[in-house]
């Protein structure tokens, strides 16, 4: 596969909602359940649980493009994806990140 390419469908009309593999800013990844993962990643790597999880659009996510402006290209095109930048696993997710207290059930207070 090559750089900034994705899979066409029959007709040669790209739809990203269907793809399940890419390659951009020298980066491949594949999607499994609406996530991109970064190919390459061990099992213990893959564990969204245990990333830095930073929200689509927040301040988080415009520093880390500050500080990598590498990753500009893939952003641009994904939505969800778990990344590894130098040593640390990011999940960058357009749903907001949940708070601890937002998990508490009814009627409990922390």
């Amino acid at each position: 596969m090559k750089e900034n390419e994705l899979l066409d469908d029959a007709d040669g009309v790209r739809d990203e909602a269907r793809l399940s593999k890419m390659r951009v800013a020298g980066r491949s990844l594949s999607r499994e359940k609406g996530i991109w993962f970064e190919d390459g990643l061990n099992s213990a790597e893959r564990d969204i649980r245990k990333a830095k999880r930073i929200e689509l659009w927040s301040q988080e996510y415009f520093d880390l493009l500050k500080r990598h402006s590498e990753l500009g290209a893939l952003l641009a095109r994904v939505k969800s994806a778990l990344i590894k930048v130098d040593s640390t696993i990011y999940f960058i997710t357009k749903a907001p990140v949940l708070q601890e207290k937002s998990l508490a059930p009814p009627g409990k207070k922390h």
